[in-house]
């Protein structure tokens, strides 16, 4: 027995080393797997962190272009940030890429790749973008083409309508022409007064009463606190159906009276309403109702589409008009900083009181072609042997490096040339006289700036080699007026006035004077926008807002 049983040690080892083989076998073979998945993941992790920071070079590449240039559009930023390709420094085969485009939704999109082990793994990573306002402002202090803060009266019989500057490089066609064209007032109980037959390319946002005669058309929406008056008969403009007299809807919060053409929108009143013979709503939106009003109505029958419908179907005291934000004293809820319930959201007399610390060198005064000017951004001179050095200043929250301080500028018989971005702060008047050799020559994105104390007169159109924004983003020419006028004008050469406008030829200017009257007398066109503590408005010229 005992013989048989000799060698079974050995076979039970071998079995149980065989069975220990297998299993360190099986675990190894794990541990491979486990390793390989694990390199797997890492890889594809150096790929998702490299395009991760592909993409955070891009947004810091973003922050620089708009540190250096503000007022960068999402195409700027496109057309001016290059693409990122970067390799590791620590490892040869890891590297990312990043481009930046705008999508179908006008959207700034960064794409970032990353890539490991020469591409065996890649990781794509796209950051949409959607600008908005950083709450601070509600739009530009240029976001209408006319802003009389407590009135405006149009008895001219030009266009007012709105282009883009930044197509056709700047310039104007009556077929690309817009309907952005909007005039409003801003302080409560300012009215809007249009008494000549000039054609409105946009809405009429009045705090107080709008008073429409003659021929005059509105191509937008007229919004009244107060009453809505409309008379005369229509003068309609190619593009809009016939007898069309105001292209988009009645919306007063008082009275409306109205003769003379269609409305193509619709009417909602406060108050009461009365309709003459000559009258029509048409309505083209299809709202359920036309016409809706709270108090009564004169007339006995409304026409629409054709047909006549009786007064008592629209009477509806629940009807609602949103009211027009308007500024008045002891109103603490309109944001100071906001230009469409502010006059003056830059605070002009803030920025000339900061200003005026500075002395200024003596005026410059441009009498003849042998005291020609011609200004940069670091110097100017004059042909008769004086000099002027610029100064850097930061105006309105931009800081400019070339800004001179004059006591007066006075351009009567000679030439200004400017050439680069020039401020100049006139602590005096500011007088472009008739002389036939006066002149302003803006050259090819270069932009004059005018910050004036005194009063502003231009009477010859300045000359531009382009009338477009520049690349630093400022309009070819602008003047800032903070002179402050006394009493309401009775017309456009009846009034303490700090920006009169007579230039015969075409000119671009936009103008921000909200402590002083404007007046427009111009017979050449303007281009750009006015912004006035009233707009007087009476010359034979066209007014084209740039958007």
């Amino acid at each position: 027995m005992k013989n048989q049983q000799k060698g079974f040690s050995l076979v039970v080892v071998l079995a149980l080393t065989a069975l220990a083989s297998v299993v360190v076998f099986a675990s190894l073979r794990d541990t491979v797997i486990q390793e390989r998945l694990g390199g797997n993941f890492q890889k594809s992790l150096n790929a998702r962190m490299a395009s991760e920071r592909a993409a955070f070079s891009q947004i810091d590449a973003i922050k620089a272009e708009l540190a250096a240039n503000p007022n960068s559009s999402i195409a700027d930023l496109v057309n001016n940030i290059a693409q990122i390709d970067s390799q590791s420094a620590h490892a040869a085969d890891l590297r990312h890429t990043s481009s930046l485009v705008q999508d179908a939704n006008g959207d700034l999109v960064i794409e970032g790749y990353g890539e490991r082990y020469n591409g065996d793994s890649v990781a794509n990573l796209f950051i949409n973008f959607a600008f908005q306002s950083n709450g601070t402002q509600a739009s530009s202090p240029f976001d209408s083409a006319i802003v009389g803060c407590e009135g405006v009266r149009n008895v001219a019989g030009g266009t007012i309508d709105s282009y883009d500057s930044s197509v056709n490089n700047g310039v104007y066609s009556e077929s690309d022409a817009t309907s952005e064209a909007d005039v409003r007032t801003i302080v409560q109980d300012s009215d809007i007064t249009l008494t000549g037959g000039s054609a409105t390319s946009g809405d009429l946002i009045s705090t107080g009463k709008v008073t429409i005669q003659g021929s005059a058309f509105v191509a937008g929406t007229i919004r009244a606190n107060g009453d809505i008056v409309v008379s005369g008969g229509a003068n309609t403009p190619a593009g809009f159906l016939s007898n069309t007299r105001v292209g988009g809807d009645l919306l007063s919060r008082g009275n409306v009276e109205y003769q003379g053409g269609y409305v193509n929108g619709v009417l909602r009143s406060h108050g009461d309403v009365h309709f003459t013979n000559s009258f029509g709503i048409r309505n083209l939106n299809n709202e359920a109702q036309a016409v809706l009003y709270r108090g009564a109505v004169t007339s006995t029958a409304i026409s629409m589409n054709g047909e006549t419908y009786t007064s008592s179907v629209y009477q509806d005291t629940g009807v609602e008009v949103e009211e027009v934000i308007a500024s008045s004293p002891g109103v603490e809820s309109i944001d100071p900083t906001d230009p469409e319930t502010n006059c003056d959201p830059l605070l002009i007399a803030d920025e000339v009181a900061d200003l005026s610390i500075t002395p200024p060198s003596s005026g410059l005064n441009i009498f003849s072609t042998s005291s020609d000017a011609t200004f940069n951004e670091t110097s100017g001179s004059q042909e008769s042997g004086d000099t002027y050095s610029s100064s850097s200043s930061t105006i309105f929250g931009v800081s400019y490096d070339s800004v001179y301080y004059l006591d007066q500028l006075n351009i009567n018989g000679g030439t200004l040339t400017i050439s680069g971005d020039v401020v100049m702060y006139v602590e005096g008047n500011f007088d472009f006289t008739t002389n036939g050799n006066s002149n302003i020559v803006i050259e090819d994105n270069s932009s004059l700036t005018l910050i004036v104390q005194g009063r502003s007169t231009i009477s010859r159109p300045v000359t531009f080699a382009r009338r477009q924004i520049t690349s630093s983003g400022l309009p070819p020419f602008s003047l800032f007026s903070a002179y402050e006028s006394e009493g309401t004008p009775t017309g456009c050469h009846n009034g303490d006035f700090g920006v009169i406008i007579e230039a015969t030829g075409d000119t671009y200017a936009a103008i921000y004077a909200p402590l002083g009257h404007v007046s427009v007398r111009a017979s050449g066109s303007l281009f750009g926008s006015v912004r006035g503590r009233t707009v007087q408005v009476c010359g034979a010229g066209d007014i084209h807002y740039d958007t």
